[in-house]
């Protein structure tokens, strides 16, 4: 950190034997100003903005800097007024790695990105196919597939250079792009086929140099069956021997073979102008004609060429001849492989790549150009056979002015083609190994030396190398692995396009020649390559690589990359957020969006049970917890409680949120909840809470809180359910709130949760053995319709499925007779109601044969706990006693009642409220769902 004039002194410390850091002059906190003097000398530094370990120092957090806490020297320790170091103390990173880091060797654009480049793309298919080309197709068609298939490349090189120029990249090549730009899920699926296409390509390019090296000997080297499979695994002992060296050899061994490929072409070249030979070997090269084999032809000279061409599975057409050439245009990720080894990889991977497609494109016209102008399609020898552009395919090194150099070449493209690929490969799985997103594979994440070489991957790749090598054929899997890098082709597009879609400030690339509908495009095309080129081996690609996602996606934790298909949701998500906000709801549409007043839901499992026993309404759920105290006290405290609380409902698989607020008391706290939860028409409109069980005996102000907050709740437009279960006697509400306990956070990641089936315990099981299986439902008021919604929505969940749902008709009241009469009409009534309300219900009549007896003992029984029941509301008082005893007995042995409840008046006696709450729910201890809407209907007849 700068020191300045401004800046306080720096308190000299002392090192315990605790190894706590002690202040030995005693920080003055008296002097405002020099406080915040000493805030303004902390100017902007760049390691500041790096992310998670990355970073070698982190700034002071805003709780530091407002709690007046210090800190001194690099070590950015915090000191408090205390002399020690607080909660928020943080110590920079030692710097032994970066020291070890800055002896590594690094590569620049011209050595690390465009050689490799051009070495792979530069490959066999350029000397032993392009003749074939040129004659099938002649120079016209064969431009255009040559300029297709760059094409197809140039874009998803511009998607590259953009992603890559998009912040700092690290080691991992294609799979760090894409996983880091899509996510973890689809970064694991491009990895892990990545690395085995790369794994298998070195054994599919050393036996395409074992085959000609055999071709060129024509002679049996040591057992002419085994011959390929010996040179082949020489050649691999010594580029792994090459690769345990170092990647700084091999970059200069792969600089050694890029000369002689460049030589090779210098050549070819000189040989087209010079005047052509008569020898046998050179009856097909007659010298330059412009124009010569422009046109295509399809059918060969050779009869016998002929009807092999035009046989069903030899028919040459543009299609066939864009399959044969594509694989020559697809090295493009070679630079991006060895990301870690380079300097500046967001400049010199874009840079690199795109003047290797260029020059290749050039190199590769002019070469079709060229061939097809001093070569005939095919001419017939004096010995009956046939050579030409169609038949030869080492009549480019016959053309040269010296063969030699061009099989130099054929072996040096080979040779570079299996190094790039025994390189890139570990690195591939090393970064995937890293990230620890399949299991067993963290091993091969170790690195070793200065430059991080992963010595384990080039074991592992190896292996697989020698396994592929044993048939000696990869004709059958070649396909496979061109897919796979077609694969990779397509989610970089798709990573491009999602990234610009998503419209996130974080996206900035430098490199603008880009187009997210281009990208697309190139992601579409190159899918659709994929399955044209081998339908059967494109749908084995996309079933290897969407079961490596439904694995990760399904058993790997979070984890936060700043994909950008998280900013790609999250603008859709707003966006169907504010179209679903501009119209109202209709009823057909309405769903319970609950607000949980649960404080910390471990502490309340049974509101937290609810909750998820109601989750088949598919609504908004967020749990509510209040901090009694200042928004500065326990600011910090808080966030952890939120992070905490978040932690515990994903580890129960709840789709739900948590809320902490900081308020004076426990009221004002609801009171923040109700009015500022949710966004849009994602708003809460229930509030589920537990039931106070001390509201006989409470502080009259407690009480009155509680009845208090209920009727906030309905001045919010909400509706209100309270959970009364005697059985499991849920904390009361009214308890001391839960205070911040430092290190909550920590300790709740930390727990193990058992398994989902913990949560899916019911609520609440009957009091009695043999309890009928029946939610009955006690519709006293018409409220809107929500206390038959919710019983609706109990018996969709799994724990009550088999439950049959029963709608008490309640009998009114007046005389025998006149309670009978409405009682056939209320039961009639509510049979049709649940008829054109599409519920499954059976309507039980109940019988008005309540004792008075009975009713003026529970009347007494509430004055004598000191319920003032005033004049005015006694008969109301009666009422609901002898409700409650209804409900007792007929709904005794039930699973769950729902009972309607009364909307408090603003003037209401809050332990009056209570005594009637309590009559209706606490004569059974069946558990029962205290339930009352805004008045606003939730059920329709409309279809």
């Amino acid at each position: 950190h700068p020191s300045s004039s401004l800046s306080p002194p720096r308190p000299r410390c002392t090192q315990h034997a605790s190894g706590m850091a002690e202040e030995e002059v005693k920080i003055e906190l008296t002097d405002r100003g020099r406080a915040l003097e000493s805030q303004m000398s902390y100017r902007p530094k760049m390691d500041t903005y790096r992310v998670g370990n990355q970073a070698s120092v982190k700034r002071p957090t805003v709780h530091a800097l407002r709690h007046g806490q210090r800190w001194r020297g690099l070590t950015e320790i915090f000191v408090d007024a205390t002399g020690e170091a607080g909660d928020d103390a943080v110590v920079e990173i030692a710097d032994g790695k970066h020291g070890a880091a800055a002896k590594a060797v690094k590569f620049g654009m011209w050595d690390g990105v465009f050689a490799r480049c051009l070495l792979n793309i530069f490959g066999v298919i350029m000397y032993l196919r392009l003749g074939w080309l040129v004659g099938y197709a002649g120079v016209g068609l064969s431009f255009s597939i040559i300029l297709t298939s760059v094409i197809i490349t140039l874009v998803t090189t511009l998607s590259l250079s953009a992603i890559c120029t998009n912040g700092q990249v690290a080691g991992g090549g294609a799979y760090f792009f894409i996983s880091r730009s899509l996510g973890p899920a689809f970064g694991a699926s491009i990895g892990a086929t990545f690395f085995v296409a790369n794994a298998v390509a070195v054994a599919l390019y050393l036996i395409g140099f074992a085959e000609t090296v055999v071709g060129l000997v024509d002679d049996e080297i040591l057992i002419k069956s085994w011959d390929q499979r010996f040179i082949a695994g020489a050649a691999l002992v010594l580029l792994v021997v090459l690769c345990f060296i170092g990647v700084n050899w091999v970059i200069k061994v792969q600089l050694g073979l890029l000369a002689v490929l460049v030589l090779s072409i210098i050549a070819f070249f000189i040989g087209c102008l010079m005047d052509p030979s008569s020898s046998d070997d050179h009856k097909a090269f007659v010298g330059f004609k412009f124009g010569r084999n422009f046109d295509p032809q399809f059918e060969p000279d050779d009869p016998a060429s002929a009807a092999e061409a035009s046989s069903e599975d030899g028919t040459v057409t543009w299609g066939v001849a864009f399959a044969v050439f594509f694989p020559a245009v697809t090295g493009i990720m070679a630079g991006a492989n060895i990301s870690g080894d380079l300097r500046d990889p967001s400049r010199a991977i874009p840079k690199g790549t795109l003047l290797a497609v260029g020059v290749s494109t050039v190199v590769y016209l002019l070469l079709a150009f060229f061939i097809g102008a001093v070569c005939l399609r095919g001419i017939q020898l004096d010995n009956g056979e046939w050579t030409g552009l169609v038949h030869d395919s080492l009549l480019m090194a016959k053309v040269s002015v010296w063969p030699p150099i061009v099989y130099l070449g054929i072996f040096a493209a080979t040779l570079s083609s299996a190094l790039a690929s025994l390189v890139g490969a570990p690195r591939i799985l090393q970064a995937l190994a890293r990230d620890n997103l399949f299991p067993y594979i963290s091993y091969f994440g170790k690195g070793y030396g200065a430059s991080n070489e992963p010595y384990r991957g080039y074991s592992l790749t190896s292996v697989i190398a020698t396994l592929c090598l044993l048939p000696g054929d990869l004709n059958a899997i070649a396909p496979l692995i061109s897919n796979f890098f077609l694969l990779s082709y397509a989610l970089t597009n798709l990573a491009c396009f999602v990234a610009s879609l998503s419209k996130s400030p974080g996206w900035r690339p430098t490199f603008r020649h880009y187009n997210k509908w281009v990208s697309l495009v190139g992601a579409v095309v190159s899918t659709g390559l994929m399955l044209w080129l081998d339908l059967m081996m494109g749908f084995l690609t996309l079933l290897i690589a969407t079961l490596c996602f439904f694995y990760v996606d399904r058993n790997v934790p979070y984890k936060s990359w700043g994909s950008a298909s998280e900013g790609f949701l999250y603008v859709h998500s707003l966006d169907i957020i504010e179209t679903i906000s501009r119209h109202e709801t209709h009823v057909k549409n309405w769903r319970p969006q609950f607000l949980v007043l649960s404080g910390l839901p471990e502490e309340r499992p049974h509101l937290v049970k609810l909750a998820y026993t109601l989750r088949k309404g598919r609504g908004l759920t967020m749990f509510g917890n209040v901090i009694l105290g200042s928004l500065a006290e326990h600011a910090e405290e808080r966030r952890r409680l939120n992070e905490s609380g978040d932690y515990y409902l994903r580890a129960r698989r709840l789709h739900a949120f948590m809320r902490t607020v900081t308020a004076g008391s426990l009221r004002e706290g609801v009171r923040s909840l109700l009015q500022a939860s949710g966004i849009g028409i994602m708003t809460p409109n229930t509030v589920l809470l537990g039931w106070m069980k001390s509201w006989a005996t409470a502080d009259v102000e407690l009480v009155d809180d509680y009845v208090g907050t209920v009727g906030d709740a309905f001045d919010c437009g909400c509706g209100v359910v309270i959970v009364r279960d005697e059985q499991h006697r849920l904390p009361e509400f009214g308890a001391e709130a839960p205070q911040p306990r430092k290190g909550l956070a920590r300790a709740v990641s930390r727990r193990r949760y058992s398994d989902i089936d913990e949560i899916r315990v019911e609520v609440a099981n009957a009091a009695e053995e043999g309890s009928s299986v029946t939610i009955d439902v006690w519709w006293l008021v018409d409220d809107g319709g929500l206390t038959v919604l919710l019983a609706h929505i109990l018996r969709l969940s799994h724990r009550y499925r088999h439950c049959q749902l029963r709608i008490m008709a309640e009998p009114g009241t007046g005389s025998v007779e006149e309670q009978h009469a409405h009682l056939a009409q209320v039961t009639v009534d509510m049979e049709r109601m649940m008829k054109q309300f599409r519920i499954s219900a059976t309507v039980v009549p109940v019988e008005p044969n309540i004792p008075d007896e009975d009713v003026d003992r529970l009347y007494a029984g509430l004055v004598e706990r000191g319920v003032d029941i005033e004049e005015g509301v006694r008969t109301q008082t009666r009422n609901f006693i002898r409700t409650g005893l209804r409900i007792k007995k007929y709904s005794k042995h039930t699973k769950f009642a729902v009972v309607s409840i009364p909307v408090p008046r603003v003037d209401v006696n809050g332990r009056l409220y209570m005594a009637w709450l309590d009559t209706l729910s606490g004569q059974t201890e069946t558990p029962v769902l205290l339930v009352r809407g805004n008045q606003q209907s939730v059920l329709t007849f409309d279809s």
